[in-house]
């Protein structure tokens, strides 16, 4: 049973599978970044074009908790929601259907950043979700 779980095959189609789920990450993060915390993240290509808009360049605002930290928190902050989606690919491949394991990978990076913003939000205090509760 645990040479099943531990497959070759499965390790070496982990990155194909999870491809599209990282892409969409890398894309929505900024996006979800400003839902979440009301920063004025952007979507962009690059991260320091999309935060060119971010609250960190108002001295009078909170400073967004992903886009202060500077590289080191925003490569800890991927590492992890990377992590996120990995496993849950991972976890996927028990149904032997690639295109499940996609969709699942795709579809794990809303809740995971979710999930990041809420531990970060009662890590640093900072107000989280304030724009989508109706709350300024």
């Amino acid at each position: 049973m645990a040479s099943r779980r531990l497959a070759p095959g499965r390790l070496l189609a982990l990155p194909l599978l999870s491809a599209p789920g990282l892409c969409a990450l890398w894309l929505t993060l900024l996006p979800f970044c400003d839902a979440l915390f009301d920063c004025g993240c952007r979507w962009s290509l690059s991260w320091a074009e999309g935060v060119t808009h971010c609250n960190i360049h108002d001295a009078s605002t909170h400073d967004c908790p992903w886009c202060v930290g500077g590289p080191w928190r925003q490569l800890i902050l991927m590492a992890g929601l990377s992590a996120l989606i990995l496993a849950a690919v991972w976890w996927s491949q028990r149904w032997r259907r690639w295109w499940a394991s996609v969709l699942v990978g795709v579809m794990a990076v809303p809740p995971a950043v979710f999930l990041a913003g809420l531990i970060t939000a009662l890590l640093t205090g900072y107000p989280f979700l304030g724009r989508l509760i109706g709350v300024s």
